[in-house]
């Protein structure tokens, strides 16, 4: 299925690295005048201001990181940019790898239907991330914290982060950031498990 033509917004994939395993990518998006290079460096800018930036994905296992992004316009006709980040994004916690565990990050919009609500699957999670099921209170408030500067400096870089629905071709700005107690259970498709 072809992407939708959404004016002024791109989509960002997080480029995750690992030594052995399956590398996973998280995809956000943004809305912006500017171009690819502006994406990045409004990123670059963004994380920054965060005292660490594992702190985004604090609850990743520590074995993954992510040192570039693809910027792809979502305007019907240009290709992907990848761009080096300042400093890779990283995984924060330790212990060993559950591979189909990961926190559930909610991008929250202000507007009801389930075209204005985001999510981000954060992990694999490393098992310090996980007690009996859940998300350490601690791991949670660090990443909510990360989340928000994040967002904001986003919107002061006039790139700000949008929830964007392929099947309405619309994109709504993220007002809210929740970091989900319970740990969710991410399924890679058979096509990636395939050789």
């Amino acid at each position: 299925m072809p992407l939708p033509t959404i004016a002024d917004v791109f989509r960002v994939t997080l480029n995750w690295e690992v030594s052995s395993g399956p590398a996973p990518a998280n995809v956000l998006h943004v809305r912006g005048a500017g171009d690819p290079n502006d994406v990045g460096v409004a990123f670059d800018f963004a994380l920054a201001t965060i005292a660490d930036a594992s702190h985004l994905y604090n609850c990743t296992a520590a074995v993954f990181a992510a040192p570039t992004i693809d910027i792809l316009p979502l305007d019907g006709s240009s290709g992907t940019t990848t761009y080096t980040l300042d400093e890779a994004i990283e995984g924060g916690s330790g212990g060993s790898v559950i591979w189909q565990a990961a926190g559930v990050v909610t991008l929250q919009t202000g507007l009801s239907g389930p075209s204005h609500r985001g999510r981000q699957y954060v992990g694999p999670i490393g098992e310090d991330a996980n007690l009996a099921g859940t998300l350490p209170s601690d791991s949670r408030g660090v990443m909510v914290t990360a989340w928000n500067l994040f967002l904001a400096n986003m919107a002061v870089a006039d790139m700000p982060l949008v929830v964007a629905s392929y099947a309405h071709a619309s994109a709504a700005n993220v007002t809210a950031v929740r970091v989900n107690e319970y740990i969710g259970t991410q399924r890679r498709r058979a096509r990636f498990l395939q050789s």
